[in-house]
């Protein structure tokens, strides 16, 4: 049982350290960029037009 607990908390720290380096440089590069690609996300979404019988204009092809 205390090696269960052991992987649980390498696996938390471990991940929680590469959260916070993502998060890290994202918030150094400049929140200006974070924010313009959310953007331009949204625009690709809104500039999306009809086609086919799905109601939010996305159509999938296989």
């Amino acid at each position: 049982m205390i090696k269960n607990e052991i992987g649980k908390i390498i696996l938390r720290v471990g991940l929680g350290l590469i959260f916070f380096a993502h998060g890290l440089s994202k918030f150094q590069g400049g929140i200006n960029n974070t924010v313009g690609f959310f953007d331009s996300i949204m625009s690709m979404h809104h500039n999306k037009k009809p086609s086919g019988n799905n109601s939010e204009g996305f159509s999938f092809r296989c």
